[in-house]
């Protein structure tokens, strides 16, 4: 997971080459909190219900950080604690130490910045898989565990943040399908953008919240996920945007089949249910170049139209989608061929 040449000059590299921004590269003094124990948490708690128990309840309700940010974190380490042994990106995180190291950058995660919420875990993974790939043996003996986990940490603050922020919370999403999704599908490919949203009617938040909260995960499978991550993160832009466009290129390459489908039901089934394929290195890195041209038109409707047309001639060969101009009209008749097709399969 290197970045390209143009880093910001207020970043420095990690022990993996990963860049991590001055706001929060601590050097050695970064120090990741141990994971409570159980006696301690049941203790912290008594001495809250004593104190509540002291306070008049009549005056005027007051609330101190401390005893806020604990009783979230007690609530969100049980959770933690639940969700991470579910982890099953790979066997790696079978081992009850990793489990561990999990819980500990999680725990971290939500004592320091944000309260945890279900689909962190495999965010953290995602990485800690990512990165515990990208070091070799070499390198391994060369870091401790402790400072893997910080790695891990610092990652996930920087590459996780915008996503947690853009992603995870409700106006922010349905602000991002809006303004910038539908914007740019409508700007690289407005027929696909007429099929979902004027033909179907179909809302983008209703199905794209599934595709970006977990970065694509669900819908591409790990090995391609991690391949699509490692790009993004490199990638010296705004990961959000990249993210609407990745997803627009991956619309592009079932657009006969959402063209075909009979009535929105379907439609959104697809979206939910996004076919799976390994793609081979050649298909990422062009998939990536599209994605990087889209990102270099910075809004330009004229450049971005031009790509569009690119893609659709790349995954669909021999298919002049340019000329297509009523996608209704398009369905019919796909299903016309079928029928004949169907019916000449029959005959032999």
């Amino acid at each position: 997971m290197q970045r390209n040449k143009t880093e910001p000059s207020n970043t420095v590299p990690t022990p993996h080459g990963k860049l991590v921004t001055d706001e929060y590269q601590e050097d050695e003094t970064l120090k990741l909190l141990p994971v409570p124990k159980e006696n301690d948490i049941n203790s912290q708690r008594e001495e809250l219900v004593k104190e509540q128990v002291s306070i008049d309840p009549l005056s005027e309700p007051t609330r101190t950080p401390n005893r806020s940010k604990f009783s979230v974190t007690s609530d969100s380490l049980d959770i933690i604690k639940v969700d991470v042994p579910r982890l099953l990106l790979s066997p790696l995180f079978t081992s009850q130490s990793i489990q561990d190291d999990i819980v500990q950058i999680l725990y971290n995660y939500d004592h320091s910045y944000t309260s945890y919420r279900q689909g962190y875990h495999e965010l953290c993974g995602l990485i800690y898989l990512v990165l515990h790939e990208d070091s070799d043996d070499e390198t391994s003996s060369l870091i401790s565990r402790s400072d893997f986990n910080k790695e891990v940490f610092t990652t996930m603050i920087n590459f996780i943040g915008p996503i947690v922020s853009q992603f995870y919370i409700e106006d922010s999403i349905l602000g991002w399908s809006v303004s910038i999704f539908n914007r740019n599908l409508l700007l690289v490919d407005y027929p696909l953008y007429e099929l979902l949203l004027k033909y179907h009617h179909i809302e983008t938040q209703i199905w794209v919240i599934r595709w970006v909260r977990l970065i694509l995960l669900r819908e591409l499978g790990l090995q391609n996920s991690t391949r699509f991550v490692d790009f993004m993160w490199s990638y010296d832009s705004d990961i959000t945007k990249l993210m609407s466009y990745i997803i627009i290129i991956l619309l592009i390459r079932i657009k006969l089949s959402l063209v075909e489908c009979e009535d929105s039901g379907e439609v959104l089934y697809l979206l939910l249910h996004y076919p799976y394929i390994e793609y081979s290195d050649s298909d990422i890195c062009q998939m990536i170049e599209f994605a990087i041209q889209m990102d270099q038109c910075h809004g330009d409707e004229k450049k971005l139209k031009e790509v569009g047309v690119q893609c659709n001639k790349w995954f669909h060969k021999g298919f002049k989608w340019e000329k297509v101009k009523d996608l209704g009209k398009l369905r019919l008749e796909l299903k016309l061929k079928r029928r004949v097709r169907g019916v000449l399969g029959g005959s032999k």
